[in-house]
């Protein structure tokens, strides 16, 4: 490295070879002195020891600054190399944080949600419905087409109206129940399709009121072991005093109403009463007749629809097997899968 400095600095040449010069000189003079001689002309020529020692300084100074400068330049150079690497680290960082950004993106508009679906209907040549109590407004519109809010009337029959009477849906069933009408409305397009297709209904957690009807209404039950369906008796309300109301099973209605039915409001309730137990005894029938013989029918009909259990109940799959239903717990894989992430998408299960 001294070398070449020594070549690109013709100062620092010149520097050293006067040293040398002086050096040589001062040795061949005193070479032959005896000790005392050479400390007695070292006394008379002060100056020149010391202006042999300046320059030797001095080159030392250059050599040490030259040598300064030099480390200086590779704590830049190696500055300079930790900003690419850095600049390089950052913009890898930055990929991987924009990568994963773009993935919880599609995550939450349903991109990939959508994408699992449409892949399991393909695999399976089915078509896949989701039924959940989740609102309307939580759902992005890619994915209105297979996740439909139980208020969601128009939708559910729209879905229906796009899938060909022979196809095979695969109807998953999460909910608390709801409005008697939209739910009996539900029902009736599940049976008619049953009539040249299938309808597989799921059950992963619960399926209560309106929500077992649609279970009893499809061509095969599927639950996990540990869901629930409940009693599809139809309640009617009725008011009390001020704005206040109750619901109650229309057969509890008629038992209460049978021998006082003073008022007109009373007979009023009581005949509405009748006519909604007498309907759902009878749909409840249309439905399960086509499978299952009458003394089954009747034991189901007794715990679902007779109003002498209490609507809040619920049946698990051993309660419902002792009825004679006939449930199947072997879900497979695939569609467990997809109801989980529908399940985690939503947040369904409260």
């Amino acid at each position: 490295m001294i070398y070449e400095k020594l070549k690109e600095n013709p100062v620092l040449v010149a520097l050293v070879v006067v040293i040398v010069v002086v050096v040589v000189v001062v040795c061949f003079k005193i070479r032959d002195m005896t000790n005392i001689e050479k400390i007695n002309f070292a006394m008379e020529n002060p100056s020149l020891i010391m202006y042999g020692f300046s320059l030797m300084y001095g080159l030392a100074s250059t050599l040490y600054s030259y040598k300064n400068v030099e480390s200086m330049k590779n704590l830049d150079d190696k500055k300079e190399d930790n900003k690419e690497d850095n600049k390089e680290d950052n913009k890898e960082d930055n990929k991987e944080d924009n990568k994963e950004d773009n993935k919880e993106d599609k995550k939450e508009d349903g991109t990939e949600l959508l994408k699992k679906i449409k892949k399991l209907e393909k695999s399976r040549n089915t078509h896949i419905v989701f039924l959940s109590d989740c609102r309307e407004n939580m759902i992005p519109e890619k994915l209105k087409r297979y996740i439909i809010s139980t208020d969601n009337g128009k939708g559910f029959s729209h879905k229906f109206s796009l899938i060909g009477n022979e196809d095979t849906v695969e109807l998953i069933i999460t909910t608390d129940g709801g409005d008697f009408k939209l739910f009996e409305q539900y029902a009736k397009i599940i049976m008619e399709h049953c009539n040249t297709g299938k309808v597989l209904s799921y059950v992963p957690y619960r399926a209560f009121s309106g929500g077992a009807e649609l279970v009893l209404s499809s061509t095969d039950i599927y639950m996990y072991p540990k869901a629930l369906l409940s009693p599809t008796d139809i309640q009617v309300i009725t008011k009390g005093k001020g704005y206040s109301s109750t619901e109650f099973s229309a057969k509890v209605i008629i038992n209460a109403l049978k021998e006082s039915c003073s008022t007109d409001s009373t007979k009023l309730l009581n005949e509405k009463a009748k006519q909604y137990f007498e309907y759902s005894v009878s749909e409840t029938k249309k439905k399960l007749s086509k499978k299952y013989d009458e003394e089954t029918v009747e034991k189901i009909l007794d715990k679902f629809v007779s109003g002498q259990i209490l609507h809040d109940s619920s049946y698990n799959v051993s309660d419902l097997r002792d009825m004679g239903l006939k449930i199947n717990t072997d879900v497979d894989k695939e569609i467990r899968c997809v109801i989980e992430e529908v399940t985690d998408f939503f947040d369904v299960i409260y």
